[in-house]
């Protein structure tokens, strides 16, 4: 199943420790996106959530490490 993206919230932005990505799709989910080693975790959704989120968890680790907002975000 395809989801949409309803909006994306940067949250945490002043505590880089705490930073996570909430993504949220047309059928209410949000799945979470946090830092993990060197990468990101997702959690907080089925598999298919996670496949519809897995461009902006990739755009954002920098972003989770301390880094930059992107500038773009893969959803539309």
């Amino acid at each position: 199943m395809k989801y949409e993206v309803v909006d994306i919230e940067f949250v945490n932005e002043e505590n880089v420790e705490e930073r996570e990505v909430h993504v949220t799709l047309d059928n209410g989910s949000v799945v979470h996106i946090c830092a993990c080693q060197e990468s990101f975790e997702q959690y907080n959704g089925t598999l298919d959530e996670l496949k519809t989120t897995i461009d902006i968890a990739e755009s954002s680790v920098e972003w989770l490490h301390g880094g930059e907002r992107p500038n773009e975000l893969p959803w539309c």
